[in-house]
């Protein structure tokens, strides 16, 4: 794995997948980890659209039980998009959080502002029109997700949704089209209109605009 450098790593577990009747792959929510007294582990701060504890990073909007979660998930989620060359993790069951059984999910590859090296993050994504629309959510916290604060300082960017990847630029729409945008966001996945909500911010929608088609991501 690769981090920025104020990021430590999550250890694995591996919750394995269940095959649907549709034929779709959804993976396991992860149980919390334990430390060895047999209390809940503090989760880890991990990179990307993350769930940390650092001071004003992190909304009320999960206790601690859902936090360490969704810590566990982002990480297993991100390494099973890259193991499999994106056959496994582009549609995710989101509805232990509120969200959507069938969630559609890219994994966005940009480059560390400071520590210059490949950081590859597993987001949600909406169609809007003829472009790919992310939502710099970080759960709803009050401070930029990295990846976001990357790609404004310059970063090359890249996208990669199940097995196919592209070079891509990017923008942000304001005004009445990014109100637009996040009409098809919520309709999308109903855990951003919580987002917005809890957040002292004005989350970034950022928009995707796919350009040629490039090898599928690894690490």
């Amino acid at each position: 794995m690769r981090y920025d450098s104020h990021c430590a790593p999550v250890r694995q577990i591996d919750t394995g997948y269940v095959r649907t009747k549709t034929g779709l792959y959804l993976q396991r929510l992860a149980k919390p980890r334990h430390d060895r007294m047999g209390g809940a582990a503090k989760p880890d701060t991990i990179c990307g659209d993350s769930f940390s504890r650092g001071p004003g990073t992190m909304p009320s909007t999960y206790d601690d039980d859902t936090t360490a979660r969704m810590t566990q998930w982002v990480t297993d989620h991100r390494e099973s998009y890259l193991s499999s060359g994106g056959a496994r993790g582009h549609i995710m069951d989101m509805s232990f959080l509120g969200g959507y059984r069938y969630e559609p999910m890219l994994l966005l590859r940009n480059v560390g502002r400071k520590s210059g090296k490949t950081m590859i993050n597993g987001l949600g994504y909406t169609q809007f029109g003829p472009e790919i629309a992310i939502v710099a959510s970080k759960g709803g916290a009050d401070d930029h997700p990295q990846w976001y604060l990357n790609i404004q300082a310059g970063s090359p960017v890249a996208f990669q949704i199940a097995t196919q990847a592209f070079a891509a630029t990017w923008r942000e729409p304001t005004g009445g089209e990014k109100e637009e945008a996040w009409t098809w966001v919520i309709k999308g996945n109903p855990l951003f209109a919580q987002y917005r909500q809890v957040s002292k911010r004005d989350i970034p929608i950022v928009l995707l605009n796919p350009l040629e088609e490039i090898p599928v991501f690894r690490e």
